[in-house]
């Protein structure tokens, strides 16, 4: 779909395709009929339609058979269905710290970081090897002992809540945090 918005040129070019993506499925519209204001502030109660209509947007299309579809009945499968963990997992089963590792650094920005034998049981051949060593060289995620990281353990509540609070920039998160 083309955009109608007055100020569509101003709209970077890496980002007209799911602007209007999202413009045509109704999910995000502009501040008004004929302005996007693309290089604008995102308010709180804007973020908050955007996420309202995304929800719907699947709801509706829940009733379609295709596998494409995301089921929204199914919350905890969005994250697996987008690549941010890498296999489906129960509403109710607990998180491993790989798995946590993966989540946090498929949000973020680490990629191209190597580790030498960071942790004892964590090799280059396991699936979270990277991720493992993102989160730690990023002061996200410290191993449960000095030599191992345990990545088929459970995290906890607090692990998980440190790290989430670590990745998004805020203090109080990360390593040693109380």
């Amino acid at each position: 779909s083309s955009l109608n918005f007055d100020d569509s040129y101003e709209i970077s070019d890496y980002a007209v395709d799911a602007v209007a993506k999202m413009n045509y499925s109704g999910i995000m519209s502009g501040v008004s009929d004929s302005a996007f204001a693309p290089k604008d502030s995102t308010t709180r109660a804007m973020a908050a339609v955007v996420v309202y209509n995304l929800m719907n947007y699947y709801e509706n299309r829940a009733a379609d058979d295709s596998p494409a579809v995301v089921r929204t009945s199914d919350k905890y499968n969005i994250v697996y269905r987008i690549g941010i963990l890498r296999e489906e997992f129960l509403k109710d089963a607990k998180i491993t710290r790989g798995e946590l590792a993966a989540a946090l650094t498929a949000f973020g920005n680490y990629g191209g970081i190597a580790g030498e034998g960071i942790f004892d049981d964590v090799t280059a051949q396991s699936p979270y090897y990277a991720d493992i060593t993102a989160v730690y060289k990023n002061n996200i995620m410290a191993g449960r002992t000095e030599n191992l990281f345990m990545p088929d353990e459970s995290a906890t509540y607090k692990e998980a809540y440190d790290a989430v609070i670590a990745a998004a920039g805020y203090a109080g998160g990360g390593f040693g945090s109380d």
